[in-house]
């Protein structure tokens, strides 16, 4: 008897501990399934949506490269932390830098900046530190980007390093500027608006109000992206400013974007996640300091939601009926450009494209000059003994001819020689050794006057055999 109430306990106690068991795990996964619906739910990222991070103000790092004799790339360290972070995380960037800083980097490391172009580019920020492009013209802004390609072409060897979608100095851009950004040589495509609620570029305040809240609208007429800069990493840097800001109000920056991923005041500007820095902030030349954290922050807040790291260039966006705001903002433009510097060196033999100047009367290769240029027109090798043929062509009741000027890397080599005709209209053989080609436009009243409708076929004007 003793025997079978002692079978009878432990079969209680099994079942009791069983049924406990039960309860528990019941407990664990319907904790874990309100967990997982909490997540699912209050988030917004999806897998279309993207995070681009960015350096603004960059300089000390390509000032290394001017001066001092890396065996790679990636010994200097803000690029060899950018890499670190492009290996553990996936991490993609873009530095914001100025044609005056980038004019005294060498060639040395193009092939370094080539082979991690997917994850590596270079913006243009201005023309020189501290430069506002608010009232710049359209010569201006197109001068200014030609020179920053051609800059990118001779440091990296390939335009694939180039972001198209910058951020401009202090969100600056007179719309002449912009358009001739968008017309330049490799132009833009669109650019990185502020992240707070100033005017950036040529808005009003009613595009201003849209994209506060906003990823992204379209100039669709003048075929111009504006993106949201949606934090700053000097934030939790004791950051302060006079305009309105969604200032963040977490501590650190993993903390602040996992706030904001369940918030509902950033459902329409999550899917384009766009982060930047300062160089200047975590960087002295030498060495990285602790502030870099709030970066690494924002790649551990991507790996934990499998957000994709992107530039803004390489996604696609749908017209929405808000780009219809820009119809009450003036964007007209002056009805002819006055070209007085206007050539432009093109792309060299190894690009393995043929781009051509528009404007011209006059400039100097030592003047950083302006001039529309496209990348349309690919031929399958160099200019080096190709023939260039001009397309019979009349704009605007005038017949169309140009100049043209051989270079080797050394410097002229066919100034009077083969291409005596100052003005040609019909077709020339480059020599052998041509590494660069200068093509000048003027119309066939000895003027360099083009309307904006005319730029845009110029580069249609010329075929290379």
């Amino acid at each position: 008897m003793k025997k079978f109430f002692v079978i009878i306990f432990i079969t209680f106690i099994c079942m009791t501990f069983l049924t406990s068991c039960d309860m528990l795990t019941k407990v664990f996964n319907d904790n874990n399934e309100s967990e997982k619906e909490k997540i699912e739910t209050s988030k917004y990222i999806t897998n279309a949506d993207y995070m681009h991070l960015s350096f603004d103000d960059v300089s000390k790092c390509f000032y290394n490269l001017s001066i001092k004799n890396y065996s790679s790339l990636f010994e200097e360290p803000f690029f060899a932390k950018l890499k670190n972070l492009h290996i553990n995380y996936g991490a993609k960037f873009s530095l914001y830098t100025y044609n005056n800083v980038l004019n005294n980097v060498s060639n040395k490391y193009a092939t370094d900046f080539s082979n991690n172009s997917d994850w590596l580019k270079i913006g243009l920020h201005s023309n020189s530190n501290g430069l506002s492009l608010a009232n710049a013209s359209y010569e201006q802004g197109m001068s200014y980007w030609n020179n920053f390609v051609f800059n990118i072409l001779r440091i990296c060897g390939t335009t694939d390093c180039i972001d198209r979608l910058p951020r401009l100095e202090y969100f600056n851009g007179s719309h002449q500027a912009l358009f001739g950004m968008r017309d330049a040589n490799c132009g833009a495509l669109g650019f990185l608006s502020a992240d707070d609620n100033r005017l950036s570029y040529y808005f009003d305040k009613n595009v201003t109000s849209y994209l506060y809240d906003h990823d992204y609208i379209k100039d669709e007429t003048n075929d111009i992206l504006f993106l949201s800069t949606d934090i700053r990493a000097d934030w939790f840097y004791d950051f302060t400013t006079n305009n309105l800001f969604k200032a963040p109000i977490k501590s650190n920056m993993f903390e602040e974007l996992e706030y904001r991923n369940n918030n509902d005041t950033f459902e329409n500007s999550f899917n384009s996640l766009i982060i930047f820095a300062h160089e200047w902030l975590v960087y002295d030349g030498e060495s990285i300091n602790a502030k870099f954290d709030a970066m690494t922050d924002a790649c551990q807040f991507a790996k934990k939601y499998n957000l994709e790291f992107n530039f803004a260039q390489n996604k696609s966006y749908v017209n929405t009926n808000a780009d219809a705001l820009f119809d009450s903002v003036d964007t007209s433009l002056p009805d002819v450009v006055l070209a007085s510097r206007g050539l432009n060196i093109v792309h060299s033999i190894n690009e393995l494209k043929f781009t051509v100047c528009a404007l011209t009367s006059s400039g100097t290769l030592d003047e950083k000059i302006s001039g529309r240029a496209t990348d349309k027109n690919n031929v399958l090798g160099g200019v080096s003994g190709k023939t260039i043929n001009l397309t019979t062509k009349t704009l605007e009741n005038n017949p169309l001819s140009y100049s043209l000027v051989e270079f080797k890397a050394d410097g002229l080599i066919n100034f009077n020689g083969q291409t005596a005709q100052s003005w040609l209209t019909s077709s020339i053989k480059l020599q052998n050794d041509t590494e660069y080609v200068m093509i000048a436009f003027r119309n066939g009243d000895g003027k360099s006057n083009f309307s904006y409708s005319a730029l845009s076929l110029l580069p249609n004007c010329l075929t290379i055999n």
